[in-house]
Parts: structure tokens; sequence; C-alpha cells
């Protein structure tokens, strides 16, 4: 099943960029040692990931760096992974979705989440989820 995000109008929350080799990144187990990449990180904890590379290869410090972000609450979603990145998350349980990232993108771009318990539910049914409305396209 593949997923697709609407804009919510009015939604203003800008996200904060995020680099290896910064103090946030570090505060986030995004070092320099071990990735090269950039992420975005909004104020409700979803944690966009677009772009990583292992400075290790093969030994298991992305799989550690997504389950550390997943276990201390954050929403992660991975844009545009690629075929090694789906393998990994796919572990996790994570699946394609369609959202709308006007800052990078004209249009609607694949990015990989956890399904929520709010897939299934329409703007009208819960007024107040925050930003990108998941819901289900045949």
């Amino acid at each position: 099943m593949l997923l697709t995000a609407s804009k919510r109008e009015g939604d203003v929350h800008m996200p904060k960029r995020i680099e290896t080799g910064t103090p946030e990144g570090d505060v986030l187990d995004f070092t320099e040692a071990l990735f090269s990449g950039w992420l975005e990180l909004f104020e409700d904890h979803r944690l966009y990931l677009h772009f990583i590379i292992s400075r290790q290869k093969v030994k298991g410090n992305t799989q550690r760096l997504l389950s550390r972000w997943i276990r201390d609450g954050y929403d992660v979603r991975i844009v545009k992974p690629r075929a090694i990145m789906q393998h990994i998350i796919k572990k996790f349980g994570f699946i394609p979705a369609l959202e709308y990232l006007p800052v990078y993108y004209d249009d609607e771009v694949e990015v990989w989440r956890k399904p929520s318990v709010f897939d299934h539910l329409t703007h009208s049914d819960n007024p107040h989820m925050v930003m990108n409305q998941i819901t289900a396209v045949s």
C-alpha cells in the first residue's frame, strides 16, 4: 500500500536543518566520525533524514542510529532512500509514502516511515493532527 501526505493549510512550522559535524548532530548521535549527511528536525519530533553515508560500512551504525531515534520518540522519516537503506528500514517496519516537502521538491516525494494509527483517518476525523495528513492511496 502506498500512502500519500497532503500539506495542511496554514502550517508554518519550519524545520531545523542539522548536519553531521555540528553540536546538534552530535546530540542526536549523528556524528561526523560515523556519518556524513543531513536531516531536518521539526518541533513535533518529526525527523526527516535526507542524506546519510556511513563512514564505516557494514558495522551496523546506521541501524543503531535509527533504533536510537525511534527509541527516543522521534517520528523518523527517510526521504528517497536508496535500495540499501530500504533494506535496513524495512526491518523496522517502514513503509513508502508520498509527502509534500515544498522547500526542496516541487512535487510529492517518496518518504519512508513507520505506519501510524492515524494513517486511516482524514482531517475531519482528527482535526488536531499537525502538518502532513497521511491517507491511503488505492
